[in-house]
Order: structure tokens, then sequence, then C-alpha cells
């Protein structure tokens, strides 16, 4: 593992120990003050990737916590199929498509998670929570599950009912909140800190994006090279986050020469990302406002983005 140097905020860029503060930053608050985990990058790596192991683990020298923590669930380790036909219907030299479907809970969600909840372990945390419209939620419940750790899940109440069931199989305590994500996101955070829940939620927790940034590493490493260009879908941005935070530690380490460009996409009915960097091109403030989120793809229905 890489022990963490410091956690910084993304808005002021005061620096705490690690581990002194769980989610932002006291001074800027939330959502302004997110954190991004810094490691100390005059060390050299020892061994990267690690070939004994066959998951997001392999890429231990640049996670902040140990395999010795995490639960018996294998997240990582996916593959990355050519797709030739559609590749030649764009103009395009090469398409590769990331399976992440194929973690344990089926989601691209179970990286994070994955770190979270050992990191959980780590300190001593006896439950975990979260919000969410059903995937980080299901991911959660499943590892949870699997390491006997009490899960406590807010979903808003237009969550698919068949994500919920897969909560309650996994033995989660479930809360169907009478309202949106952003308000689901709001009441899991006031709990977490009432009764000291380890919130997993995406955009809240910056260990989440510690380890969906190992899905940059597998493609580093799978392809030999970074590739051109990298399409995202985007909610609340903690995958994304996450893939630029893995391309750039690579070119850190010395592993890439660069970093590749990196799109991210949205539904037209909930794209509050795509508008707060329209305000910015327009010398706007940039954080995300409220928007009203409607689009048949659950998993990116936020409208308020941490």
């Amino acid at each position: 593992m890489a022990e963490p140097k410091a956690l910084r905020c993304v808005t002021c860029g005061r620096e705490f120990p690690p581990w002194s503060v769980d989610y932002f930053c006291p001074r800027c608050g939330f959502p302004a003050g997110n954190l991004e985990v810094l490691y100390d990058r005059d060390k050299p790596l020892r061994r990267f990737p690690d070939p004994t192991r066959f998951s997001l683990w392999r890429y231990g020298e640049l996670l902040p916590v140990g395999e010795e923590h995490a639960v018996r669930l294998r997240a990582g380790g996916t593959p990355l199929y050519p797709w030739a036909q559609a590749a030649e219907e764009l103009g395009l030299g090469a398409l590769w498509i990331k399976d992440d479907t194929l973690q344990p809970t089926a989601s691209c969600k179970d990286r994070g998670t994955a770190v979270t909840v050992a990191v959980a372990k780590r300190l001593g945390r006896k439950a975990l929570a979260c919000a969410s419209t059903g995937n980080a939620a299901s991911s959660l419940a499943g590892f949870c599950a699997a390491g006997g750790i009490p899960c406590y899940i807010f979903v808003p109440k237009n969550a698919p009912a068949p994500k919920i069931a897969q909560l309650v199989a996994f033995g989660a305590f479930v809360f169907r909140v009478d309202g949106n994500y952003d308000q689901a996101f709001a009441l899991a955070l006031a709990a977490s800190q009432e009764f000291g829940w380890y919130n997993r939620s995406d955009g809240l927790n910056p260990m989440v994006v510690e380890g969906n940034k190992t899905v940059a590493f597998e493609i580093w490493e799978e392809l030999g090279d970074v590739p051109e260009a990298v399409v995202v879908a985007v909610g609340d941005g903690a995958v994304i986050a996450g893939v630029c935070k893995g391309f750039l530690e690579l070119k850190e380490a010395g592993l890439a020469p660069r970093v590749p460009k990196v799109f991210g996409v949205q539904a037209a009915g909930a794209a509050a990302v795509a508008h707060a960097f329209a305000r910015f091109q327009r010398g706007e403030p940039i954080l995300p406002a409220e928007e009203p989120a409607e689009t048949l793809a659950d998993s990116i229905r936020v409208g308020k983005p941490a």
C-alpha cells in the first residue's frame, strides 16, 4: 500500500494529515471542500503492478489501504474488449470497451466500494452507509454482506424495484426517501455524522475515487500504453474523477508519457456537470447548481453533483 501523505481541499488547497478528516474541508464545507488523496511521489514504486495479485489490489503501491483489510470479493481485473465493427463505422483506428459489469455486484461501483470498505475496516468503523439510485447501493450492500458489516442505504423514491430487492437480499437496512437522489444524499450524510457510520456516497468520500482510479491502471496495463481518449458516463462524477486521477498518477510515476483526453457524457435531462463546464467557459461560477434530473438512465440521474 501507499500511505497517504495528506488530504488536500480541491478549492482552498489546505492540506490535512491523512485520516484526520473523513469527507470534506472544514473551512470550505460541502460540496466545495471535496478532498483529494495525496501521496509521496519521491518514493519509487517497488512493484507495480504486483504480479501475485489478480484484482485491483495488484495496484497496491498506489492505493491508500492494504489488501489485508479487504473483504473477500474480487473487484477489478475486468476484460477490455476490442469493438472492431463500431470502430470502423465511426472511422476510428481502434475502439475498446472496458466491461466492469463482470465485477461481484455487476457494477463499476465495486472498485470504489472495495477500497472504501477496506478503509472503513482499517479505521475501525463498525458500519457503512451511502445514498444511491441503485448501483452504488447494491455494491456497498454486497461487500458489506461479504464482510459481515452492517450497511445502511438511502435510496430516492424512484429507485428501481429490482435494485431495492438486491439490497434487501444482501441484508442491508434500506431507507426509501420520499424525495430525489440529492435529498437521499443529504439524509445519508446527516445520519452518518449522527451515528458514526462511514459514508461511501459518491462525490463525498475521497476513498471512492481511489478505488475508481484502478480502471485507468488496468486500461494502461492491458493496452501497454494509454489510449488517445476515454469516454465515461457521468452522474455525480466519481467515476470520471477516478479515471482522470488514475492516468495522472501513472504519468507522475513515470509509467505513462501523457494523460489521455477524457470525455464525460451525460443525459440531456440530467446534465448538471456539463452545464457547470459551460458556465466555466463563460467565466461564471463553476460549482454545479441544483437542476431537475430526468432520464431513463437512473444510474446517472443526478441533479446536484457533489
